[in-house]
């Protein structure tokens, strides 16, 4: 079975990452490729792509790029701050494909807190510019923003705090512009609110926010109302420095950078995992499972090793560290070490490096989809698929009419058998309280088989090309045991030689293999043509030891003795190997003699014999 992790079909928003010291990434590519940018940012930024994954432009919060790396005519002294861990976040207009709101934060206690300006793309010649700038939207800041769909699917909700209350503030975005604040007081003792991230899951259920000095808060909130109440303490205390915070996919599970400080030792840094976030404090925090730690001595206040977490548009959650880049968690959604983390993520361009910060996105740019199982030897797929909290059901249509009353299931992970191999779409629709959310995914089915054909022996010393012949689905690569990547391979010794083929869209392979043995073709010289007395025998000797003989008689011997004229050939059966030769064989006659009649002379006579 191959699993692939399918992420929503939705608008290629957050494909650019632009952060750091110059880094950018394109997710548009597979596999992602790394790029220079014009910024260096220590910790928020903000970059924002078209519907088709094309850069328009990036910010650290002060300045603002467009897509030529160049700063906006009007891009500078926007009210963000190199230091404030989430300086920058930009909204495009619900219903104006050309601007975009981006909000920026203050340092941690500033007065401009968040403050908005719009970009216009249809300015400075179509690489966009600021039209408004810099209005004040409520402060002190307190470093933190965050954003996610509402649930009609349409509108956007910001959320933010600031330095001196205990509340948040959702604002919602409409077509109509930025609403009046949904505020919500949730009691906490102030000061509160600190350096870390604050961050919204991709369903729109849970606020998790991390405050240095302060620890880990998680919180539930309402996607139709802007409400956040719930007030869970996963970790608390003064030692408590987290960081930087990210939900899975399918906002199941939290991630969380984490810095404890220990007295007469120095920092633990580590990257946990946290599941059942619906269930009490106590039960979340029962689940932590460390990713990684790492205990340093002696380090300098505001050092972090592990900082920001964000999940991508490629399902994975990557982790900015200052060991090794990016660190990656390639299968966030499963649980514990399933979740595969590794210090090795994507590599960075040279000169290029991480920071505290990566890139800010409405978080609902990356919701979770479904996973599928494909069987790669029948038409079987598996499908897995986390029903919302707040989802009344869900329905799923596997676009197989020939499969009948099978087409259709309830099941939050149902197992569909397709009635032929093929291309099929299949939807899964959630009923939410405010719409009818559909996930849709093109997939390939069927089995993956190939064949290289029977073992072969070879006579002789002749190349051979190895040609697969793919029985079933279709073969996107090849990679042969020396590995060779090309599609055929010739072979001219003894040896087992395989080929595995991948199919790219369903991830399947197969593989065959087939053995060559090379054997010579038996030496047979029966001589030159020749000719014998007559009444004497002559011996051809076919060799080849242990062979099979077949003689122009359809005798079957090694020898065969030849006592008449005419023409002799044999074929020779070495181990399936033939070799023929023929020989012509004439005969020679004794002559015949006369001297005459026996007669009788008298002594001194001489008489003359002459043969006749």
């Amino acid at each position: 079975m191959a699993l692939l992790l399918c992420i929503t079909a939705y608008p290629q928003r957050g494909n650019n990452w632009v952060f750091g010291g110059n880094a950018c990434i394109n997710f548009s590519t597979t596999p992602p490729t790394a790029g220079v940018s014009a910024m260096f940012q220590q910790e928020g930024s903000s970059s924002i792509s078209d519907l088709n994954g094309n850069l328009l432009f990036y910010s650290d919060g002060i300045k603002v790029w467009n897509a030529q790396q160049q700063v906006m005519p009007n891009g500078t002294g926007l009210h963000g701050h190199v230091s404030s861990t989430q300086s920058s976040m930009i909204v495009p207009f619900p219903a104006d494909p050309k601007r975009y709101y981006l909000f920026t934060m203050d340092g941690i206690g500033g007065p401009r807190g968040l403050s908005y300006s719009v970009v216009n793309m249809d300015l400075d010649n179509g690489n966009g510019d600021i039209e408004i700038k810099n209005t004040f939207l409520i402060g002190p800041s307190s470093e933190k923003v965050t954003s996610v769909n509402h649930c009609n699917g349409k509108d956007v909700w910001v959320v933010t705090a600031t330095a001196t209350a205990d509340k948040f503030y959702a604002y919602l975005i409409t077509a109509g512009g930025i609403n009046a604040p949904v505020v919500s007081t949730i009691g906490a003792p102030l000061p509160y609110f600190n350096i870390g991230y604050l961050k919204l899951s991709p369903d729109g259920t849970k606020l998790g926010c991390a405050n240095l000095g302060r620890g880990l808060d998680l919180f539930d909130f309402d996607d139709a109302t802007g409400l956040i109440n719930n007030r869970k303490k996963i970790l608390s205390g003064s030692n408590q420095h987290t960081y930087g915070i990210e939900f899975s996919p399918n906002s199941k599970l939290m991630y969380v950078a984490n810095i404890v400080r220990v007295n007469n030792v120095g920092s633990r840094f580590d990257v946990s995992q946290y599941a059942r976030l619906n269930e009490s404090e106590a039960a979340i925090f029962a689940t932590r499972y460390e990713l990684d730690t790492f205990l340093m001595p002696s380090v300098a206040v505001g050092f972090a090793l592990f900082n920001a977490i964000q999940l991508g548009p490629d399902g994975k959650v990557h982790v900015s560290s200052f060991v090794n880049g990016l660190h990656i968690v390639p299968d966030p959604d499963r649980v514990g070490v399933a979740c595969n983390y590794s210090r090795t993520g994507i590599p960075l361009a040279p000169g290029t490096s991480t920071a505290y910060g990566l890139p800010d996105f409405n978080q609902s740019y990356f919701k979770g989809s479904f996973q599928y199982d494909i069987s790669c030897t029948d038409n079987r797929v598996k499908f897995y698929f986390t029903k919302q909290a707040h989802a009344s059901g869900i329905k799923w249509d596997f676009g197989d009419p020939g499969s009948g009353a099978d087409n259709a299931s309830t099941l939050d992970s149902p197992l569909h058998v397709f009635s032929n191999p093929g291309v099929y779409e299949v939807k899964v629709i959630s009923f939410l309280p405010c719409r009818n959310d559909t996930l849709k995914r093109t997939i390939t089915v069927g089995p993956l088989r190939v064949s290289l054909g029977p073992d072969r022996s070879i006579c002789g010393a002749a190349p051979q090309q190895l040609s697969p012949e793919v029985l079933q689905g279709q073969a996107d690569s090849y990679v042969w045991q020396n590995n060779s990547t090309a599609a055929e391979l010739t072979a001219s010794a003894n040896g087992l030689y395989w080929v595995e083929i991948k199919n790219l869209t369903t991830g399947c392979s197969a593989r065959d293999s087939i053995e060559l043995v090379y054997k010579p073709y038996p030496v047979l010289r029966l001589g030159n043509d020749t000719s014998i007395c007559e009444g004497t025998t002559h011996r051809l000797d076919a060799g080849n030891a242990g062979a099979v003989y077949s003689w122009q008689d359809n005798s079957q011997g090694q020898i065969f003795n030849v006592t008449r004229a005419g023409l002799y050939s044999v074929k020779v059966d070495l181990e399936g190997c033939i070799g023929t030769d023929s020989i012509t064989i004439g005969t020679k006659y004794y002559p015949i003699v006369k001297l005459g009649n026996d007669t009788t002379i008298c002594d001194g006579m001489t008489i003359s014999l002459i043969p006749t």
